[in-house]
């Protein structure tokens, strides 16, 4: 047994932050993202570190970040361990079975093999995190060594690459505190393509979300928040500049917003905060307008796994930071193609909250082995209803994993906490399957709950609100004063009068438009091929589903909300036409298979 010698970094590190006067917190979570860290390979052929070769890994159009040595390399990092110590990262296997083994080098130079796992391919989901319990090495400087191996038996095909995924460790140890005084930091969640019913804190029973639950629990939570649109970047844009498509131009993911609109992200960068964004999605980035006012902005070339997300913000959220922050954090998993992580995609999810703890119980949550179904078959855009459930359990899995870092951190203290999506998603209504088509409450009725700082209790707000709403929301509570836009500011809705009188939405290309009040809602669709064209009027008390369209039948309604919303669009404000982009074949591909264009 080698004598361990325990290190004077976390009592050092908790005077320094003292002298600096802010507040220290002796057990938050650490990170040591791997895939960031400096380290070494050592090489069979040349026994001398070498520059690790670290690689962002694409499944399926979706990113993980991974590491891939060669056979017969070992990485290797030099690290100093707090209390609790963990190491994880999905082993991704492709050809045959690969073997891939922790060691753990201590301070006397003896190796200890912590776990030794033997990974087969996994297609397109990748597969299970794999943990390694360094506790026993807690408060020591040690070599963490990681290596990969072939582990085929007779007649099975060989390994032809082993990686891996997400590679972590975590620990817990002294960091700095929240500050205590000045402008609220402001985290903005944003689902992609989630419906509010698939919730439990929307009524899902039994629930499938117990992170997004928890926080909604303690969260003000808008029960009749409506998106402006059905497609991601006129939503997204307008969420980010208060204004609706009408006036910001932009209807589809071809067009890009002009630099001459103020974001959310320009505004609170112009007030002294740090700004920082990531999008899961190629189309809502560069190309988007969207970068404009984000010191930091990190997108994929295709999509991002969730725990990717999450795992650039948890690097971002180390920093003690002197200054308020906005970090926009996108997810996209819920969106086609359908490909959740093992075990998400054969119907199981974690039984309860485990934080950036390991999941320790899974629990079904369909009936397993009941349909036969193949989505690669059935759809080309790779979409399934249980396989949208599995991506929202995993989503759900990711806010866990941010929740407890934040709540580690006390960052809540001190932080305004959004979710909301920027429309939901069909599932098989009216015969139309992921396209998130039609202005129906389906596609336009999103999640939007606010977590203030500090909150302890949450409160059910009725009324009709808007999630562009958001933007003077949060820009009165940053303490900057809106410029002028659409939106109009949550809190003095929701105390007063039962939110808007009436809500609108654009569709996607511009293609119809509808109005909806507590109970009637009247739409037109011009040009979709997936609906009828013409006039919809339907009556949401005693039609919640929205199948008897009562237009042409007479209704008063129908005159009324017509007039109201030929007006609502001849009043457009004046501003810069978008920008076209010009998409590559490969780009026009991508959009594709995420069902667009078809």
């Amino acid at each position: 047994m080698s004598r361990r010698r325990p290190l004077l970094l976390p009592a050092l590190f908790a005077a320094l932050l003292a002298g600096c006067g802010r507040g220290v917190i002796d057990d938050a979570w650490r990170r040591l993202d791997l895939w960031e860290l400096p380290g070494g390979v050592f090489s069979p052929v040349a026994e001398r570190p070498l520059p690790l070769r670290d690689v962002l890994r694409t499944l399926q159009d979706r990113s993980l970040r991974v590491l891939n040595p060669q056979p017969g390399e070992r990485l290797a990092w030099r690290l100093e361990l707090l209390a609790a110590p963990r190491f994880e990262a999905r082993p991704i296997a492709e050809g045959g079975p690969c073997a891939f083994t922790v060691t753990l080098r201590d301070a006397e130079g003896d190796d200890h093999l912590l776990l030794h796992h033997v990974g087969r391919p996994s297609g397109i989901n990748p597969p299970p995190a794999i943990t390694a319990d360094l506790s026993p090495f807690a408060g020591q400087r040690v070599m963490l060594l990681l290596a990969t191996a072939d582990a085929a038996g007779p007649g099975e095909e060989p390994c032809r690459r082993a990686s891996w995924g997400s590679p972590v460790v975590v620990h817990r140890g002294p960091a700095p505190g929240p500050r205590r005084r000045g402008p609220p930091n402001v985290i903005l969640i944003g689902a992609d393509t989630l419906r509010a019913d698939v919730l439990g804190a929307y009524g899902r029973q039994p629930s499938i979300t117990p992170a997004i639950d928890r926080l909604a629990a303690v969260s003000d939570v808008w029960l009749e928040a409506f998106a402006s649109s059905n497609n991601t970047n006129p939503s997204f844009i307008s969420l980010m500049t208060g204004l609706y498509a009408k006036n910001h131009g932009v209807y589809d993911l071809e067009s890009r917003l002009p630099d001459s609109y103020l974001t959310l992200a320009e505004l609170l960068r112009g007030a002294g905060y740090h700004t920082w964004g990531i999008t899961a999605a190629t189309h809502l980035g560069y190309s988007s307008g969207l970068r404009q006012g984000f010191d930091l902005f990190v997108g994929p070339n295709g999509q991002f796994f969730g725990e990717t997300v999450v795992d650039v913000a948890l690097g971002w959220l180390e920093r003690p930071l002197a200054r308020p922050f906005f970090l926009w954090l996108h997810f996209f998993d819920p969106h086609v193609p359908h490909n959740p992580p093992s075990p998400y995609h054969l119907g199981r999810r974690p039984a309860d909250r485990f934080g950036l703890g390991p999941v320790a119980e899974w629990t079904p949550f369909r009936q397993l082995g009941g349909r036969d179904f193949d989505p690669r078959v059935k759809l080309p855009i790779q979409g399934h209803a249980d396989l949208y459930l599995g991506e929202v359990a995993y989503l759900d899995r990711q806010i866990d994993r941010l929740l407890d870092f934040l709540e580690s951190r006390r960052l809540l203290d001190n932080t305004i906490l959004v979710f909301v999506a920027d429309h939901g998603e069909t599932l098989g209504e009216r015969g139309n399957y992921f396209d998130h088509a039609g202005l129906f409450d389906i596609t336009t009725h999103v999640p939007l709950f606010i977590h203030w700082p500090g909150q302890r209790e949450g409160r059910r707000r009725p009324g009709l609100v808007q999630h562009l709403d958001l933007f003077p929301t949060l820009l009165r509570h940053a303490g900057v004063k809106p410029p002028p836009q659409d939106g109009r500011e949550l809190p003095a809705a929701a105390a007063g009068e039962r939110g808007r009188r009436l809500v609108f939405a654009q569709h996607a290309l511009d293609n119809g438009a509808m109005v909806r009040g507590p109970r009637f809602k009247y739409a037109v669709n011009r040009e979709s091929p997936l609906y009828p064209q013409g006039a919809y009027l339907f009556d949401l008390v005693a039609d919640p589903g929205e199948r008897r369209n009562l237009a042409g039948s007479g209704h008063p309604k129908e005159a009324e909300l017509a007039a109201i919303l030929e007006r609502w669009l001849a009043d457009r404000q004046p501003g810069d036409a978008p920008l076209p982009v010009e998409l590559s074949d490969e780009e026009r591909r991508r959009l594709e298979a995420l069902g667009y264009g078809r």
